[in-house]
């Protein structure tokens, strides 16, 4: 294997800011740079759970949600997955939570399709644009260097 693939799921562990990091190449229209995708670090495990149950929870749910395989019995995943997708795009932003926000922007454009409006890439707009403004440098990094090309891309493919 030569070159990442957009279902490809890396797992890193970053020492330098304390977390282990889901990487993936982001959606096909984004030049194939990876991306965030999640991040555990120890403060953000609960005591009725472990490491690798959340490991395996991110990778279980990412590869549910982008293959159809029902190898694994990823079928049984996909409906968490979209429940998940579901109240991240109706929960309300709280304040002081910006990189959470960020990823939950991530997450919502990772399951773009045909189906959505204007208003709904305009609501990850203001996600991503508060999450940059409150304190996450990923968000604003993110707004800066890609957000404007990716949100006409998507704009475009939702006009037609």
């Amino acid at each position: 294997m030569d070159q990442l693939r957009t279902g490809d799921l890396i797992i890193r562990l970053d020492e330098v800011d304390g977390a282990i990091q889901f990487l993936s190449r982001r959606m096909p229209l984004s030049s194939g740079k990876i991306g965030l995708l999640h991040e555990i670090r120890s403060s953000s495990i609960s005591p009725n759970e472990t490491l690798e149950h959340q490991i395996g929870q991110v990778a279980l749910a990412f590869f549910s949600a982008n293959s159809e395989s029902t190898l694994f019995d990823l079928d049984r995943y996909r409906q968490a997955g979209a429940d998940f997708a579901a109240e991240l795009a109706g929960r309300e932003i709280i304040p002081g939570d910006a990189q959470h926000d960020f990823e939950s922007a991530l997450l919502l454009l990772d399951r773009f399709n045909e189906t959505w409006t204007l208003q709904q890439l305009d609501e990850i707009d203001a996600l991503l644009q508060s999450a940059a403004k409150r304190g996450s440098a990923d968000a604003r990094k993110y707004v800066s260097e890609q957000w404007s090309d990716m949100r006409s891309i998507l704009a475009k493919r939702i006009s037609r």
